[in-house]
């Protein structure tokens, strides 16, 4: 059993040598042996383990979404964000404690730092950002499309616990800056012991950097607000509506009390964080805590006032000079990874200095910060928050007085500095893509594989150690290379993106080219990565790069101990301590915290006080390779991500469009994709509209929308042109075939091979969608000539061989069900359109559409609405009859309302009045005229804004109530037509007692034939009770609302009817207008037929039983009195004599008269005709069987 061990174990290891085995193997054979059964619980795990990432890989195999060449990730580890469960002290843990104490201090300080930021940048600025953007659908200019009353208070109302988040992070900020600063005056004063024993030697150069990222995140809040207009113009209407409640308190529910503890916090946001200069507020803070010392305190406890520290100041501009140097050198360099963003740290450590030591300008300092904006005038701060040099010099930490500057002009010299990158665009893109090639073919090479580490020569060990040592530096320098050009890339893209934006340069198609070929390149890298990261695991790459460090460090603290121990005292105590720090720290995994924790150390370390020149340079430099290795995936991520694209969707459609010009490149379309979709934080931070997610939404539809219209549709018409020609070259001799060998097959074919792909969290299958198209096409077309099919079924064919597109056969056999242009359902969902634009007619029950500009007029009767019952099933009639109900009752409380208005219901109630007390004088009769005269009143009362008066708002709705009567006897009459059309085929036996299921159970049946008996008598006797007369839904729905009209909320429709004479008059005038533009050209909004309003009068003077009342005034007896007396007294002058009278005087008159007997014989006849289907509705709701 000894020998199966060891050898179980030297197989697994290919640098282990089955010839040698030493002393140390044997032990570790004795010890594996003596825990045998951890092996064995190993060995269970290990196998369980393969077993489930093998089923993994299965199913991803089976499963998986094809989205082209691009890797599917199924395990994904974020490094950056594991979770660390050590706490500060336990990185800080060295056999000096003084040492432990200062690093634990500037330590918390830095990580503190780093979380506030993150919450700045993961969720503060995006939010901030997009306040202000609409959607597609709902876009409008604000200055020429105001918002609606109270929108702007209610969306900056939404960022208030934004703001009050941002100002509780500065105060923090400036916490922390207060406290940083205060240390540093302790340690860096002349006469300290700290500073004459230890740091005189010690540049803190990371705890300045510190002190700059921490105001770089105010800075950048500061540009975020002053470049989005809209927060300050909808910020400042929100003040004007807090002084408004202020003078109210109670009328919004609150108290004085409240409403100034509110405005307080109002105006102390409005001071800060939307003042748009909260880093010159931070920096004007008094950051000395010794200035409230007198001068003899000071001396008694060696302490100075800041502003005087002349050995901090010296520390400082040394700090200055050196960066001055190294960002010069960096720059536009194929070295630089991140100088930019540390650029901006930099511009705010000056900036802090600048305000805590007034005294000191340094006019060289300067103008070294000032010629930097040559090599990079703006600075991200944030996706398209961009901080120019010259506005952040200028304005935050500007000198006292003048001084010659390089550039002069730096409005104008970055106008220059664009024009250039425009000029210098396409030879470094196509730079960088040759670099791109050779980096891309070295990770796909036999050195970045898994098995590379296989084929180390196992004679020797050390010669393994080697070999696996060089496999891993060479993947080192790959993942370096690929940050640098990602890094790079995205620089100069958003760089000239946001300068176009900015400067408001246009975007030329050149520009964009090169642009899009650049976003490819970056999510590419991202993919490549991806699908390698199982041979570029941080955590093997890091054991290389920590030996080596570690090597240096080793030899610089054995130096370090020796000369303690020759001078027989403590000189380097906390040099040794920084060592200590970090060889612990290098030993297990490397975190976040760790690193900030060495960050520290380093600077004791790389003091040229214990390490020379070079040494420091190189511990530096592998420690930044450590470091970049630790937090690639978030460094990689954040490199190559394109979230900025938001703000340059207007490129989207040039940029879809490049791929589709050039088909050999449409397969790259899918990093475009991913680039899109890495808007999704950003999109979904949209905070200030009532729904945050329709942003997201309208943007993922504009989205997918654009790729259709620039690729889809296109290339689906491609498709179908190259089918046409073929099939017409067949059959016209002078269509000349298209040759399936050439180009334009090809790039079809290209095109095609992009099977799929997504957008955001939307997968478009490309041969899908085109097979929809012209599925859709083809059949809408072959309808329109039946006599093509045959056309169509040889370009199906074609489709097919040519394309592998499989397209349905576009056959129409001759007998199909016709729903018309409108199915039950559609009216269902649209009550409101369809009784809207549609007219009812009473007697031949159809709707036929208004007119509009279209030259076709939509019409729907029994046949149509029987079809569809046919489709859906009888099942739809009770959903149907009660959405309708809904919509009536819904209606009839509107009309309530309106005819409550007191302007209204005085009239009804006094024309009442005078209409009982002079009953006897006039025998009963409503006068034609008073109707008349209310007619006016009411229309003097007031004019909507579409137009409207009163009695146009009563006949709308009370037409809509009537349509939608209308609807529902349409609706029985339909079922009726489709019952009897069921059952017309069943024996006369139908109607007796015996049924199937008794007739099955008599002749002993199988269960199934039971079964299927007793289901045929539940149809038949589901088609009998749909056919029986008994069910009226229109009763029904009176009596439904009966007891609603009846109640005592109700009282005001009593008078209805005196109102009724009124709506007839505007109801025959509307109407005659509407008939009259039958014959005329564009004859919009013009009907024959309305009897749906005649149909609501007649219900609602039975719903609230006033048609005796309306049957007493005699209306339709005074109309056609008046009418007649009118006629008669034409024709009498008509009659007269004429012989006095000119004969161009008599033509004129009998003209005129003709004319106006012509007007009432129609006005006559349209009342007539409402007098007549009145009566006729009467009968629909009479409570007796007719």
């Amino acid at each position: 059993m000894r020998s199966q061990a060891p050898q179980s174990i030297r197989s697994s290891n290919p640098f282990s040598s089955d010839d040698d085995i030493s002393d140390d193997e044997e032990k570790q054979q004795d010890y594996i042996q003596t825990t045998k059964p951890y092996e064995e619980h190993f060995e269970k795990f290990s196998q369980q383990f393969n077993n489930y990432i093998q089923k993994t890989k299965d199913l991803d195999q089976k499963y998986q979404i094809p989205l082209g060449d691009t890797p599917f990730n199924i395990l994904h580890l974020n490094v950056n964000q594991q979770v660390q469960k050590q706490g500060l002290f336990d990185v800080n843990q060295t056999d000096n404690p003084f040492y432990d104490k200062v690093s634990a201090t500037f330590t918390y300080l830095d990580t503190e730092i780093g979380k506030i930021t993150e919450v700045f940048e993961s969720k503060i600025l995006n939010v901030i950002s997009m306040y202000g953007e609409r959607a597609l659908d709902d876009f409008q200019d604000e200055e020429e499309f105001p918002l609606l009353d109270g929108q702007a208070e209610f969306e900056i109302s939404k960022l208030s616990p934004i703001f009050k988040q941002s100002l509780d992070l500065i105060k923090k900020i400036m916490g922390i800056l207060h406290n940083l600063i205060n240390q540093l005056n302790i340690i860096y004063y002349k006469k300290n012991d700290l500073h004459k024993n230890i740091f005189k030697n010690v540049e803190l150069n990371s705890v300045f950097q510190t002190i700059g990222k921490g105001l770089s995140v105010v800075y950048v809040l500061d540009c975020a607000i002053n470049q989005n207009k809209k927060i300050r113009d909808h910020w400042n209407v929100y003040k004007r509506m807090i002084k408004i409640i202020q003078t109210e308190p109670s009328k919004f529910g609150s108290d004085p009390k409240t409403v100034k503890r509110f405005e307080k916090n109002i105006a102390r946001l409005d001071k800060t964080v939307l003042s748009g200069a909260c880093v010159q507020a931070v920096l004007e803070q008094n950051y000395d805590a010794n200035k409230s010392f007198t001068s003899d305190q000071l001396k008694q406890q060696n302490l100075c006032l800041l502003a005087k520290n002349k050995d901090l100041i010296e520390l400082f501009e040394n700090y200055f000079k050196q960066q001055v140097v190294f960002y010069n050198d960096i720059l536009d360099t194929t070295s630089e990874v991140q100088e930019r963003k540390d650029l901006l740290y930099f511009l705010c450590t000056y900036a802090f200095f600048r305000k805590v030591f007034p005294e000191e300008q340094d006019k060289k300092i300067y103008k070294s910060l000032w010629t930097l904006q040559k090599k990079s005038p703006v600075l991200e701060g944030h996706t398209h928050i961009f901080c120019y040099v010259y506005k952040f010099l200028r304005y935050v930490c500007p000198l006292s007085k003048s001084t010659t500057l390089d550039p002069k002009e730096p409005e104008q010299f970055t106008k220059l500095y664009v024009q250039d990158l425009d000029i210098q665009i396409p030879k470094k893109i196509n730079t960088f893509y040759e670099d791109f090639c050779y980096w891309i073919s070295r990770m796909e090479s036999i050195l970045t594989s898994n098995t590379a580490l296989a084929t180390g020569d196992k004679s020797k060990r050390d010669r393994s150690i080697k070999i696996v040592e060089e496999y891993t530096s060479y993947r080192v320098r790959l993942l370096i290379k690929a940050l640098q050009m990602a890094s790079q890339i995205k620089q100069m893209i958003t760089t000239n993106l946001m300068l176009h934006i900015n400067e408001g340069i246009g975007f030329t198609p050149q520009l964009i080219k090169y642009v899009v070929k650049g976003i490819v390149m970056l999510k590419a890298i991202e993919s490549v990565y991806i699908s390698k990261i199982e041979a570029f695991q941080p955590h093997m790459l890091l054991k290389t790069l920590v030996k080596q460090l570690l090597l240096i460090l080793g030899a610089t603290y054995e130096k370090l101990t020796k000369a303690d121990y020759k001078q027989k005292k403590p000189l380097y105590n906390e040099f040794r301590a920084a060592i200590q720090n970090v060889i612990k720290n290098l030993r297990g995994p490397i975190t976040s915290l760790k690193i900030s924790t060495m960050e520290f150390a380093l600077n004791f370390i790389i003091s040229n006080y214990i390490t020379e020149k070079k040494e420091g340079q190189d511990i530096k430099f592998i420690f930044w390779k450590i470091k970049t290795v630790s937090q690639f995936q978030y460094n990689i991520s954040k490199a190559t991500n394109c979230s900025f694209l938001f703000w340059c969707k207007d490129i989207l459609p040039l940029a879809i469009k490049q791929f589709f010009e050039n088909p050999s490149q449409s397969k790259r379309l899918i990093y475009l994709s991913q680039a899109i979709s890495d808007t999704l934080p950003i999109v979904k931070a949209t905070l200030h509209l009532q729904n945050p997610l329709y942003m997201y939404e309208t943007f993922k539809e504009e989205v997918i929308t654009t790729f259709k219209d620039e690729y889809l549709t296109p290339l689906t018409r491609q498709i179908e042109d190259f089918l046409r020609i073929q099939i017409h070259a067949m059959l016209i001799d002078k269509v000349v075939g298209k040759n399936p060998f050439k180009d334009e097959m090809n790039n079809i074919k290209k095109l095609l091979e992009l099977e799929q792909i997504q957008f955001f969290d939307v997968i478009i299958d490309i041969k899908k969608e085109i097979q929809n198209q012209l599925n859709e096409k083809f059949y809408n077309l072959n309808v329109l000539n039946m006599h093509d099919m045959e056309t169509y079924e040889q370009m199906r064919v074609l489709a097919k061989f040519y394309f592998d597109v499989n397209l349905i056969n576009v056959y129409i056999p001759s007998q199909t069900i016709e729903q018309g242009q409108l199915d039950i359902l559609q009216i269902l969902r649209n009550i409101p359109t369809f009784v809207d634009t549609y007219t009812y007619n009473l007697h031949n029950q159809t709707f036929t559409q208004i007119t509009t500009e279209s030259k076709l007029v939509q019409t729907i009767g029994i046949q149509q609405i029987s079809d569809s019952i046919r489709t859906h099933g009888l099942g739809i009639l009770n959903t149907t009859v009660n959405s309708i109900f809904k919509y009536v009752a819904k209606k009839i409380e509107i009309l309530s309302n309106l005819l409550y208005d007191e302007l209204i219901l005085q009239n009804l109630i006094r024309e009442e009045k005078w209409f009982q007390e002079n009953k006897m004088q006039i025998d009963g009769y409503y006068p034609y005229e008073r109707a008349k005269k209310l007619s006016s009143t009411l229309k003097r009362l007031g004019v909507s804004k579409e137009g409207n008066t009163y009695l146009d708002q009563f006949r709308i709705f009370i037409t809509q109530i009537g349509n939608a009567l209308g609807f529902i006897r349409l609706l029985r009459s339909a079922s009726l037509n489709y019952c009897s059309k069921s059952i017309e085929f069943l024996p006369y036996q139908i109607d007796s007692e015996d049924s199937f299921l008794e007739l099955a159970k008599q002749a002993m049946s199988g269960q199934a034939t039971t079964k299927a008996a007793k289901e045929l008598d539940d149809i038949l006797l589901q088609l009998k009770s749909y056919f029986s007369s008994g069910t009226d839904y229109l009763k029904r729905i009176v009596s439904t609302m009966s007891k609603y009209a009846q109640s005592e909320s109700q009282n005001h429709f009593t008078n209805f009817h005196i109102l009724v004479p009124c709506l007839t008059l505007n109801y025959v005038t509307h109407a005659l207008i509407c008939k009259d533009k039958i014959p005329i050209k564009n004859n919009v909004n013009a009907f024959l037929c309305n009897d749906g309003f005649i149909i609501g009068i007649a219900y609602i003077l039975k719903l609230y039983n006033l048609e005796e009342k309306f049957h007493l005034i005699h209306w339709q007896e005074e109309v056609r009195k008046v009418y007649k007396e009118e006629l008669e007294s034409i024709k009498e002058i008509s009659q007269a004599d004429t012989t006095q009278i000119s004969t161009h005087r008599l033509q004129q008159m009998q003209l005129e008269n003709g004319l106006s007997i012509k007007k009432l014989e129609s006005n006559l006849y349209e009342y007539n005709m409402f007098f007549n289907t009145f009566q006729a509705c009467k009968i629909l709701f009479r409570e007796d069987p007719v």
